[in-house]
């Protein structure tokens, strides 16, 4: 059976699936420093009146510094020397 591929993993499948792997460790990294730059108070405050760790995530974390980390992520900046909009 002949497929026209190369049949030693050299293809755009095996491309991206390395990429997708690679990728992994940049936005969990992104992520956490998003969370850790939300004010302890607003964590603690929804965590007091009965919300959930997802639901303080959703709807007090992520409101808040959502564009900030799509902005992150895009500009591939490295310290804060770089990132104007902080």
């Amino acid at each position: 059976m002949k497929l026209g591929v190369a049949p030693y993993g050299v293809g755009i499948f095996t491309a991206s699936l390395v990429l997708s792997i690679m990728i992994i460790p940049y936005s969990a990294s992104i992520g956490r420093e998003v969370i850790s730059l939300v004010p302890s108070d607003l964590k603690e405050a929804a965590l007091s009146l009965g919300a959930t760790r997802s639901e303080v995530i959703r709807k007090v974390i992520l409101p808040m510094r959502a564009p900030e980390s799509l902005l992150e992520f895009f500009s591939h900046s490295e310290g804060p020397w770089e990132r104007p909009w902080r």
